[in-house]
Protein backbone atom coordinates (compact mmCIF):
# COMPACT_ATOMS: atom_id res chain seq x y z
CA UNK A 1 0.00 0.00 0.00
CA UNK A 2 1.21 3.72 -0.85
CA UNK A 3 2.07 5.56 2.25
CA UNK A 4 0.08 8.76 2.59
CA UNK A 5 2.67 11.76 2.39
CA UNK A 6 0.84 13.88 4.61
CA UNK A 7 0.19 11.35 7.60
CA UNK A 8 3.38 10.79 9.57
CA UNK A 9 3.64 7.79 12.91
CA UNK A 10 5.28 9.46 15.94
CA UNK A 11 6.89 7.44 18.00
CA UNK A 12 7.32 8.35 22.19
CA UNK A 13 10.65 9.13 22.85
CA UNK A 14 12.79 12.04 24.66
CA UNK A 15 13.78 15.26 22.54
CA UNK A 16 17.23 16.74 23.36
CA UNK A 17 19.99 18.33 21.43
CA UNK A 18 19.95 22.37 20.17
CA UNK A 19 17.38 23.95 16.91
CA UNK A 20 18.21 27.40 15.24
CA UNK A 21 14.66 29.34 15.23
CA UNK A 22 14.36 29.69 11.51
CA UNK A 23 13.14 34.20 10.62
CA UNK A 24 10.35 35.53 12.33
CA UNK A 25 7.75 35.32 9.68
CA UNK A 26 5.87 38.19 11.20
CA UNK A 27 8.89 40.50 11.29
CA UNK A 28 10.36 39.44 8.20
CA UNK A 29 6.49 39.97 6.19
CA UNK A 30 6.80 43.84 7.57
CA UNK A 31 10.15 43.80 6.70
CA UNK A 32 9.79 42.72 3.36
CA UNK A 33 6.75 45.45 2.97
CA UNK A 34 8.65 48.06 4.02
CA UNK A 35 11.67 47.45 1.50
CA UNK A 36 9.72 47.20 -1.38
CA UNK A 37 8.33 50.28 -0.55
CA UNK A 38 12.29 51.82 -0.46
CA UNK A 39 13.32 53.47 -3.41
CA UNK A 40 16.60 55.23 -3.37
CA UNK A 41 19.41 55.54 -6.27
CA UNK A 42 22.08 55.16 -3.68
CA UNK A 43 20.90 52.35 -2.91
CA UNK A 44 19.69 49.63 -5.26
CA UNK A 45 19.20 46.67 -2.96
CA UNK A 46 17.68 45.69 0.25
CA UNK A 47 19.29 42.73 2.35
CA UNK A 48 17.00 41.15 4.96
CA UNK A 49 19.58 38.81 7.23
CA UNK A 50 18.41 35.88 9.22
CA UNK A 51 18.00 32.06 9.44
CA UNK A 52 16.29 31.69 5.64
CA UNK A 53 17.37 29.68 2.81
CA UNK A 54 15.20 28.89 -0.38
CA UNK A 55 14.37 25.60 1.37
CA UNK A 56 13.40 26.88 4.02
CA UNK A 57 11.21 29.66 3.71
CA UNK A 58 7.44 29.38 4.91
CA UNK A 59 4.79 29.88 2.53
CA UNK A 60 3.61 32.68 4.68
CA UNK A 61 7.09 34.66 3.74
CA UNK A 62 7.02 34.08 0.20
CA UNK A 63 3.16 35.13 0.02
CA UNK A 64 4.86 38.70 0.81
CA UNK A 65 7.37 38.48 -1.19
CA UNK A 66 5.07 36.83 -4.49
CA UNK A 67 2.39 39.82 -3.33
CA UNK A 68 5.07 42.87 -3.80
CA UNK A 69 6.59 41.21 -6.88
CA UNK A 70 2.97 41.41 -8.66
CA UNK A 71 2.19 44.78 -7.57
CA UNK A 72 5.44 45.44 -9.19
CA UNK A 73 7.36 46.88 -6.37
CA UNK A 74 9.89 45.04 -6.32
CA UNK A 75 11.93 41.52 -7.26
CA UNK A 76 13.33 39.84 -5.10
CA UNK A 77 16.10 36.64 -4.54
CA UNK A 78 16.51 34.19 -1.23
CA UNK A 79 20.14 33.08 -0.79
CA UNK A 80 21.29 31.39 2.40
CA UNK A 81 21.01 34.00 5.19
CA UNK A 82 19.43 36.54 3.03
CA UNK A 83 16.08 37.98 1.28
CA UNK A 84 17.06 40.58 -0.94
CA UNK A 85 15.01 43.01 -2.51
CA UNK A 86 15.43 45.30 -5.49
CA UNK A 87 12.56 47.66 -5.41
CA UNK A 88 11.10 49.57 -8.66
CA UNK A 89 9.81 52.86 -9.30
CA UNK A 90 6.45 52.88 -7.42
CA UNK A 91 3.65 52.87 -10.15
CA UNK A 92 -0.32 52.62 -9.97
CA UNK A 93 -0.89 49.18 -11.39
CA UNK A 94 -4.68 48.34 -12.01
CA UNK A 95 -6.45 45.34 -11.45
CA UNK A 96 -2.94 43.48 -9.94
CA UNK A 97 -3.65 39.75 -8.64
CA UNK A 98 -2.25 39.00 -5.96
CA UNK A 99 -1.57 34.99 -5.03
CA UNK A 100 -1.42 35.61 -0.53
CA UNK A 101 -2.03 32.06 0.01
CA UNK A 102 -3.50 31.29 3.52
CA UNK A 103 -1.88 34.38 4.96
CA UNK A 104 -4.13 36.74 6.64
CA UNK A 105 -1.18 39.23 7.86
CA UNK A 106 -0.29 39.40 4.31
CA UNK A 107 -4.02 39.94 2.75
CA UNK A 108 -4.88 42.63 5.59
CA UNK A 109 -1.26 44.73 5.63
CA UNK A 110 -1.19 45.09 2.06
CA UNK A 111 -4.79 45.56 1.75
CA UNK A 112 -4.76 49.52 2.08
CA UNK A 113 -1.60 49.46 -0.12
CA UNK A 114 -3.60 47.91 -2.92
CA UNK A 115 -6.27 50.58 -2.75
CA UNK A 116 -3.29 53.62 -3.27
CA UNK A 117 -1.80 51.85 -6.03
CA UNK A 118 -4.82 51.55 -8.22
CA UNK A 119 -6.79 48.41 -6.97
CA UNK A 120 -6.18 44.64 -7.47
CA UNK A 121 -7.34 41.31 -7.02
CA UNK A 122 -6.79 38.97 -3.58
CA UNK A 123 -6.40 35.56 -4.58
CA UNK A 124 -7.34 33.75 -0.98
CA UNK A 125 -6.89 29.97 0.28
CA UNK A 126 -10.13 28.40 1.47
CA UNK A 127 -9.44 28.85 5.00
CA UNK A 128 -8.23 32.81 4.64
CA UNK A 129 -11.64 33.04 2.52
CA UNK A 130 -13.38 32.42 6.15
CA UNK A 131 -11.71 34.75 8.05
CA UNK A 132 -13.08 38.34 8.58
CA UNK A 133 -12.34 41.36 6.79
CA UNK A 134 -15.04 43.70 8.87
CA UNK A 135 -12.50 46.33 9.88
CA UNK A 136 -12.17 47.28 6.49
CA UNK A 137 -15.47 46.46 5.04
CA UNK A 138 -17.11 48.75 7.80
CA UNK A 139 -14.48 52.01 6.54
CA UNK A 140 -13.95 51.13 3.08
CA UNK A 141 -17.97 49.90 2.40
CA UNK A 142 -18.34 48.83 -1.70
CA UNK A 143 -14.70 49.37 -1.86
CA UNK A 144 -13.99 45.81 -0.81
CA UNK A 145 -15.81 43.22 -2.96
CA UNK A 146 -15.89 39.20 -2.18
CA UNK A 147 -15.71 36.67 -5.12
CA UNK A 148 -15.45 32.89 -5.39
CA UNK A 149 -11.31 32.42 -4.96
CA UNK A 150 -11.08 35.96 -2.98
CA UNK A 151 -11.40 39.74 -2.81
CA UNK A 152 -11.40 42.38 -5.40
CA UNK A 153 -10.37 45.42 -4.06
CA UNK A 154 -10.84 49.09 -5.73
CA UNK A 155 -8.28 51.91 -6.03
CA UNK A 156 -8.43 55.00 -3.87
CA UNK A 157 -6.95 55.65 -0.28
CA UNK A 158 -7.41 59.30 1.15
CA UNK A 159 -5.79 60.92 4.20
CA UNK A 160 -8.30 61.40 6.76
CA UNK A 161 -10.01 59.94 10.32
CA UNK A 162 -9.84 56.19 10.50
CA UNK A 163 -12.62 54.63 12.77
CA UNK A 164 -11.20 50.98 13.09
CA UNK A 165 -12.29 48.12 15.51
CA UNK A 166 -9.71 46.64 16.92
CA UNK A 167 -10.72 43.56 18.34
CA UNK A 168 -10.45 41.24 15.74
CA UNK A 169 -6.46 41.55 14.46
CA UNK A 170 -3.98 44.62 15.14
CA UNK A 171 -3.59 43.49 11.10
CA UNK A 172 -5.80 46.10 9.99
CA UNK A 173 -4.31 48.63 11.90
CA UNK A 174 -0.86 47.35 10.94
CA UNK A 175 -2.06 47.63 6.64
CA UNK A 176 -3.32 51.38 7.48
CA UNK A 177 -0.27 52.53 9.42
CA UNK A 178 2.09 50.77 6.35
CA UNK A 179 -0.21 52.60 3.44
CA UNK A 180 -0.55 55.69 4.67
CA UNK A 181 2.31 57.40 5.47
CA UNK A 182 2.96 57.60 1.52
CA UNK A 183 -0.23 59.68 1.37
CA UNK A 184 0.02 64.05 1.10
CA UNK A 185 -1.91 64.63 4.12
CA UNK A 186 -1.56 63.67 7.77
CA UNK A 187 -4.10 60.34 9.06
CA UNK A 188 -5.13 59.43 12.43
CA UNK A 189 -6.26 55.41 12.91
CA UNK A 190 -8.72 55.57 15.63
CA UNK A 191 -9.74 52.59 17.46
CA UNK A 192 -13.11 51.80 18.35
CA UNK A 193 -12.98 48.63 20.87
CA UNK A 194 -9.64 47.48 22.67
CA UNK A 195 -6.54 46.69 20.71
CA UNK A 196 -6.04 42.88 20.60
CA UNK A 197 -2.52 41.54 19.80
CA UNK A 198 -1.34 45.06 20.21
CA UNK A 199 2.22 44.21 20.41
CA UNK A 200 2.00 43.52 16.57
CA UNK A 201 1.03 46.52 15.57
CA UNK A 202 4.22 48.01 17.49
CA UNK A 203 6.33 45.87 15.65
CA UNK A 204 5.04 46.92 13.02
CA UNK A 205 6.37 50.77 13.98
CA UNK A 206 9.42 49.40 15.22
CA UNK A 207 9.91 48.24 11.43
CA UNK A 208 8.92 50.83 9.86
CA UNK A 209 11.08 53.34 12.13
CA UNK A 210 14.05 51.04 10.84
CA UNK A 211 13.26 51.92 6.96
CA UNK A 212 12.88 55.32 8.12
CA UNK A 213 9.29 56.03 8.59
CA UNK A 214 7.79 57.21 11.52
CA UNK A 215 4.16 57.15 13.53
CA UNK A 216 2.71 58.01 16.54
CA UNK A 217 1.26 56.31 19.24
CA UNK A 218 -1.31 57.79 22.18
CA UNK A 219 -3.53 56.16 24.21
CA UNK A 220 -6.36 54.82 21.04
CA UNK A 221 -5.28 57.24 18.80
CA UNK A 222 -2.39 56.62 15.86
CA UNK A 223 -1.16 59.85 13.95
CA UNK A 224 0.55 58.80 10.39
CA UNK A 225 2.31 61.77 8.72
CA UNK A 226 2.03 62.12 5.28
CA UNK A 227 4.48 63.06 2.38
CA UNK A 228 7.07 60.07 4.03
CA UNK A 229 9.20 57.42 1.86
CA UNK A 230 10.67 54.44 3.57
CA UNK A 231 14.27 54.19 2.72
CA UNK A 232 16.53 51.19 1.47
CA UNK A 233 18.55 49.55 4.89
CA UNK A 234 20.10 45.94 5.37
CA UNK A 235 18.15 44.83 7.76
CA UNK A 236 18.60 41.82 10.37
CA UNK A 237 15.09 39.96 11.35
CA UNK A 238 15.60 37.91 14.56
CA UNK A 239 14.47 34.35 15.36
CA UNK A 240 10.72 33.37 15.34
CA UNK A 241 9.88 33.00 19.01
CA UNK A 242 6.48 31.76 17.79
CA UNK A 243 8.12 28.53 16.45
CA UNK A 244 10.48 28.33 19.23
CA UNK A 245 7.47 28.47 21.80
CA UNK A 246 6.81 24.37 20.45
CA UNK A 247 10.72 23.48 21.16
CA UNK A 248 10.57 25.19 24.84
CA UNK A 249 7.11 22.73 25.02
CA UNK A 250 9.34 20.31 24.31
CA UNK A 251 11.01 20.98 27.31
CA UNK A 252 8.39 21.64 29.89
CA UNK A 253 7.41 18.06 28.65
CA UNK A 254 10.76 16.68 29.68
CA UNK A 255 13.25 17.52 26.60
CA UNK A 256 16.99 18.49 26.68
CA UNK A 257 16.59 21.41 23.80
CA UNK A 258 18.79 24.26 23.36
CA UNK A 259 17.34 26.96 21.07
CA UNK A 260 19.41 29.27 19.34
CA UNK A 261 19.17 32.42 17.04
CA UNK A 262 16.82 34.02 19.74
CA UNK A 263 17.07 38.21 20.63
CA UNK A 264 16.83 38.79 24.13
CA UNK A 265 15.25 42.11 23.31
CA UNK A 266 12.96 40.41 21.07
CA UNK A 267 9.91 42.29 19.26
CA UNK A 268 7.41 39.20 19.42
CA UNK A 269 4.97 39.35 22.12
CA UNK A 270 5.29 35.04 22.14
CA UNK A 271 8.17 35.18 24.18
CA UNK A 272 6.00 34.92 27.36
CA UNK A 273 5.88 31.77 26.55
CA UNK A 274 7.89 30.32 29.29
CA UNK A 275 6.09 32.76 31.89
CA UNK A 276 3.12 30.58 31.94
CA UNK A 277 3.68 27.26 32.42
CA UNK A 278 1.57 25.95 35.88
CA UNK A 279 -0.11 29.59 35.79
CA UNK A 280 -3.70 28.24 36.58
CA UNK A 281 -5.07 31.38 34.79
CA UNK A 282 -3.88 32.94 31.29
CA UNK A 283 -5.51 35.16 29.42
CA UNK A 284 -4.06 34.71 25.57
CA UNK A 285 -5.65 37.67 24.11
CA UNK A 286 -2.84 39.54 23.60
CA UNK A 287 -1.19 36.50 22.18
CA UNK A 288 -3.56 34.24 20.14
CA UNK A 289 -0.85 31.76 18.24
CA UNK A 290 0.56 30.50 21.59
CA UNK A 291 -2.79 29.15 22.50
CA UNK A 292 -2.01 25.25 20.82
CA UNK A 293 1.29 25.08 22.74
CA UNK A 294 -0.07 26.25 25.96
CA UNK A 295 -2.85 23.50 25.84
CA UNK A 296 -0.19 21.03 25.14
CA UNK A 297 1.45 21.75 27.81
CA UNK A 298 -1.23 22.37 30.43
CA UNK A 299 -1.78 18.89 29.89
CA UNK A 300 1.24 18.07 32.15
CA UNK A 301 0.95 20.84 34.21
CA UNK A 302 0.70 19.95 38.27
CA UNK A 303 -2.60 21.37 38.47
CA UNK A 304 -5.78 22.67 36.14
CA UNK A 305 -5.15 25.60 33.65
CA UNK A 306 -7.87 27.82 32.37
CA UNK A 307 -6.80 29.96 29.39
CA UNK A 308 -9.38 32.51 28.70
CA UNK A 309 -9.35 35.06 25.85
CA UNK A 310 -9.87 32.25 23.25
CA UNK A 311 -13.02 33.44 21.36
CA UNK A 312 -11.00 34.94 18.33
CA UNK A 313 -9.30 31.32 17.90
CA UNK A 314 -12.58 30.55 15.70
CA UNK A 315 -11.04 32.75 12.93
CA UNK A 316 -7.41 30.92 12.66
CA UNK A 317 -6.63 28.73 9.98
CA UNK A 318 -8.84 26.33 11.59
CA UNK A 319 -11.22 26.81 14.69
CA UNK A 320 -8.36 26.36 16.53
CA UNK A 321 -10.29 26.49 20.13
CA UNK A 322 -12.57 23.42 18.79
CA UNK A 323 -10.40 21.27 16.86
CA UNK A 324 -7.45 21.47 19.77
CA UNK A 325 -10.28 20.49 22.11
CA UNK A 326 -11.06 17.62 19.83
CA UNK A 327 -7.93 16.52 19.56
CA UNK A 328 -6.68 16.28 23.05
CA UNK A 329 -9.72 14.58 24.27
CA UNK A 330 -9.02 12.03 21.45
CA UNK A 331 -5.85 11.52 23.47
CA UNK A 332 -7.39 10.85 27.00
CA UNK A 333 -7.67 14.74 27.93
CA UNK A 334 -10.13 16.12 29.98
CA UNK A 335 -10.94 19.61 28.79
CA UNK A 336 -14.35 21.68 29.49
CA UNK A 337 -15.51 25.22 27.78
CA UNK A 338 -16.88 28.08 28.68
CA UNK A 339 -18.01 31.31 26.57
CA UNK A 340 -14.42 32.71 26.53
CA UNK A 341 -12.22 30.20 28.37
CA UNK A 342 -11.41 26.75 28.38
CA UNK A 343 -9.82 24.73 31.18
CA UNK A 344 -7.49 21.43 30.60
CA UNK A 345 -7.34 19.26 33.66
CA UNK A 346 -4.12 17.39 33.92
CA UNK A 347 -3.51 13.88 35.08
CA UNK A 348 -0.41 11.79 36.07
CA UNK A 349 -0.82 9.29 33.24
CA UNK A 350 0.66 8.67 29.57
CA UNK A 351 -1.61 9.98 27.16
CA UNK A 352 -2.99 7.52 24.92
CA UNK A 353 -1.65 8.33 21.18
CA UNK A 354 -3.07 7.49 17.93
CA UNK A 355 -4.78 9.11 15.23
CA UNK A 356 -4.87 12.88 15.20
CA UNK A 357 -5.58 15.89 13.08
CA UNK A 358 -4.02 18.75 12.07
CA UNK A 359 -7.54 20.67 10.71
CA UNK A 360 -5.81 22.39 8.13
CA UNK A 361 -3.59 24.09 11.21
CA UNK A 362 -0.07 24.59 11.24
CA UNK A 363 0.51 25.20 14.90
CA UNK A 364 -1.58 22.57 15.99
CA UNK A 365 0.86 20.01 14.01
CA UNK A 366 3.72 21.26 16.41
CA UNK A 367 1.93 21.58 19.35
CA UNK A 368 0.78 17.38 19.01
CA UNK A 369 4.44 16.71 17.85
CA UNK A 370 5.85 17.29 20.82
CA UNK A 371 2.65 15.84 22.93
CA UNK A 372 3.45 12.70 20.90
CA UNK A 373 7.09 12.33 23.22
CA UNK A 374 4.31 11.71 26.34
CA UNK A 375 2.18 9.47 24.53
CA UNK A 376 1.64 5.63 25.92
CA UNK A 377 1.55 4.39 21.82
CA UNK A 378 2.16 6.19 18.60
CA UNK A 379 0.47 9.06 17.52
CA UNK A 380 -0.32 9.20 13.74
CA UNK A 381 -0.62 12.45 12.50
CA UNK A 382 -3.01 13.36 9.40
CA UNK A 383 -2.79 16.40 7.43
CA UNK A 384 1.34 17.41 8.20
CA UNK A 385 1.70 19.22 5.02
CA UNK A 386 -0.25 22.03 6.36
CA UNK A 387 2.87 22.83 8.51
CA UNK A 388 4.92 24.79 5.80
CA UNK A 389 2.87 27.55 6.63
CA UNK A 390 5.34 28.50 8.82
CA UNK A 391 7.70 26.14 9.43
CA UNK A 392 8.69 23.76 6.29
CA UNK A 393 11.73 22.65 8.39
CA UNK A 394 9.72 21.78 11.68
CA UNK A 395 10.44 17.88 11.09
CA UNK A 396 13.57 17.96 9.73
CA UNK A 397 14.27 19.75 12.83
CA UNK A 398 11.65 17.60 14.96
CA UNK A 399 14.41 14.48 13.77
CA UNK A 400 17.59 16.42 14.58
CA UNK A 401 16.87 16.52 18.24
CA UNK A 402 15.52 12.66 18.45
CA UNK A 403 11.98 13.21 17.04
CA UNK A 404 10.97 9.73 15.32
CA UNK A 405 8.66 9.93 12.28
CA UNK A 406 7.57 6.84 10.29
Amino acid sequence: MKRDADTLTLIPTKLSGSVAAPISKSIAQRAVICGALSVNSAQKHVRIFGNVSRTSICDDVSAALSAIKSLGLADYCIGDGVIELSPTVRSCPVEKVLNVGDSAAVLRMLLPLVKLLGGGRFICGESLRRRPLTPYTDIFRDGILPFSDGVSVSGGLDCGIYHVRGDISSQFVSGLLLALPLLDGDSTVRLTTPLVSGAYADMTLCVMREFGVFADRVANDFTIHGRQSYAPRDYRAEGDRSYAAFFELANFLGGNIKICGLSENSLQCDKVFTELFNKPYVDISQFPDLFPALAAAACRSSSPVTIAGVERLKYKESDRLSAMTEELSTLGVSITQGSDSVTIFPNDKPLKGGNVHSHGDHRIVMALSMLACVCSEPLVMHGCECVKKSAPRFFDDYRSIGGITL
